[in-house]
């Protein structure tokens, strides 16, 4: 089936001397894909057709810690019945695109220094083709961002940009020349690993003082875990402030002044205030 077919007739392009041009389109009927992000937290996979047309968007709140094969098989569940219902065709899913928040090697090997440590060393598309019998592509979220905002988003348009995201971790990705700067192994944007405080707090990469560590989620859901006793997600934040929590709401707020604070601009004041401070 021809995945490029002729579109409909408009008029919004002017009549010009000789044959009329065809227009064209993608084919919603070549095929489907589906894409999986792989969270902390939770799996969430969206389905679409060849011409970009989202079909059905699920997510699944999960254990932390969740193993690489737990995670495969979620997903070939949640594609099964999902093509089942929406009355598509199993055969016709043509690929699978699967990111993750961390570094991964451009074979799919998901990289030491991440939000999901338990899966250093393991190879997504490996384990995910083996359980979904497709083809499988893994990359690291922040590329997948940076890809999906290149072609739909903020950077339509654009060849040179550079894309930083903010959640759980801290991550981002350099794009040049219309591609993205992945490096040697997959981590070319891991801004969240700058050291901008050499005498900081540890951080899961084995360096100390990274941005991660200064301005990330996860360290204010680690106190807010331990002040309340169990685990709480980024979701329970978001339920416990809408409903009055005063904790919640001051975490929300301490963390809408942090990147600020974490940044090496606002570092370096740091150090011309205390010098001055100090007569230097």
């Amino acid at each position: 089936m021809e995945i490029v077919i002729e579109g409909p007739a408009t008029n919004s392009t002017p009549r010009a001397i000789g044959r009329p041009a065809t227009p064209l389109t993608l084919n919603p009927r070549a095929g489907t894909c589906v894409g999986v992000h792989l969270n902390q937290q939770d799996i969430r996979l969206a389905i679409a057709d060849v011409s970009h047309s989202v079909i059905l968007e699920k997510s699944i709140e999960v254990e932390p810690g969740y193993s690489p094969q737990c995670a495969a098989a979620v997903v070939r569940d949640i594609v099964t019945v999902a093509y089942g219902v929406c009355g598509l065709d199993i055969s016709a899913l043509l690929g699978v695109g699967v990111s993750v928040c961390g570094p991964v090697s451009p074979g799919g090997m998901v990289q030491r220094a991440n939000g999901m440590p338990t899966w250093a060393g393991v190879n997504i598309s490996q384990i995910f083709g083996a359980v979904l019998e497709k083809p499988v592509f893994a990359d690291n979220e922040s590329n997948c961002s940076a890809l999906a905002e290149m072609m739909w988003g903020a950077a339509a348009g654009y060849e040179d940009f550079v894309l930083l995201k903010l959640d759980l971790g801290v991550g981002g990705a350099i794009v040049r020349n219309g591609k993205v700067i992945t490096g040697v192994a997959g981590g070319g944007g891991e801004f969240g690993h700058m050291s901008i405080e050499p005498n900081g707090g540890l951080c899961r990469c084995g360096n100390r003082g990274c941005l991660e560590v200064q301005i990330g989620v996860d360290r204010s859901l680690q106190e807010m875990s331990r002040l309340y006793g169990r685990i709480i997600t980024i979701y329970d934040v978001s339920a416990m402030a809408s409903q009055g929590d005063v904790g919640a709401r001051r975490m929300i707020e301490d963390m809408r002044n942090r990147p600020a604070e974490g940044s090496p601009l606002s570092a370096r004041s740091s150090i011309r205030r205390s010098s001055s401070s100090a007569g230097v």
